[in-house]
């Protein structure tokens, strides 16, 4: 903790000295170089402040982070984004093998790290949602805390996405498999006679399994509102009566669809210049 009261003492004390109607531009220039520094040094310390504050709400005393930080003056949606980045730091100094008996543990081996980097690392964790993910992730972190120290934003940023990426890929390409096996189709009668069938797929079958029936939801609603005989009742049992239609037809490719399907067969010159006595007209489907 020595080193960071020095770099911010040593900050302070050179710009309570810097007369700003007479300094040199390179004066300047070097003091908002060091500022890099002591941002990187605040945050180390509100990183060790904000583990104690949230070591002290576990036990049952003291307030929560987000809470100093609100009545601090900051926001609550910038306090809460604050503490995160805070937890986020904590957790790359524990992914760190610890050569030292320091008391302070892994709060002493926080890795100074670029303001912009610790937000990207930040909101990239928070947005891997899934379990599978979040462990692949927590893998990574030595890696991750390397490269935030070691590389300009920009280029954090693109590498940080690439390896978020992979890890999607990875979990998601889990899963489907997954997924597939675990898919299963049963079918029980109830009490009242009434067949139950229950199905659960993969995301991928599913959803095509699903986009069919909804295709012939619309269908039917279409035909019944243009039907002239008793309309098609368009309330719950809709899916239902889409499901039926949709496996009548694979079972017997002789039923006619909801929607008619025509296909006509003309050739060019008639339909640029109009029939000739060569005209080829030809139709195939139900013309009804």
């Amino acid at each position: 903790m020595m080193v960071g009261v020095g770099i911010l003492a040593d900050f302070e004390a050179a710009m309570t000295g810097l007369d700003d109607s007479v300094a040199p531009a390179a004066t300047a220039e070097e003091l908002l170089r060091r500022s890099s520094e002591v941002e990187r040094q605040l945050q180390v310390d509100r990183t060790r402040l904000i583990a104690i504050l949230d070591r002290a709400s576990a036990e049952g005393s003291g307030v929560r982070a987000e809470e100093a930080l609100t009545e601090a003056g900051m926001s609550g949606s910038g306090a809460r984004r604050e503490a995160q980045r805070a937890r986020t730091h904590q957790k790359l100094a524990d992914s760190l093998p610890d050569d030292s008996d320091d008391v302070g543990g892994s709060s002493l081996r926080l890795p100074q790290i670029n303001p912009e980097n610790l937000a990207a690392l930040s909101q990239a964790e928070k947005s891997l949602g899934l379990p599978a993910e979040q462990e692949l992730f927590a893998q990574r972190r030595a890696e991750l805390a390397a490269m935030a120290q070691d590389l300009d934003p920009t280029t954090f940023k693109i590498r940080l996405k690439a390896i978020v990426d992979r890890i999607r890929a990875e979990v998601a390409a889990t899963t489907e498999d997954r997924h597939r096996k675990k898919s299963e189709a049963k079918s029980w009668i109830d009490r009242d006679g009434m067949r139950h069938i229950h199905a659960a797929f993969d995301r991928e079958r599913g959803d095509a399994v699903w986009n069919a029936i909804e295709r012939e939801k619309r269908a039917l609603a279409a035909a019944a509102e243009k039907s002239d005989g008793e309309p098609l009742r368009l309330g719950p049992n809709l899916a239902a009566e889409a499901m039926f239609q949709l496996a009548l037809r694979s079972h017997d490719p002789a039923v006619p669809t909801a929607r008619p399907l025509i296909g006509v067969f003309v050739d060019d010159d008639t339909l640029q210049h109009g029939r000739h006595e060569g005209t080829v007209l030809e139709q195939m489907g139900d013309p009804g």
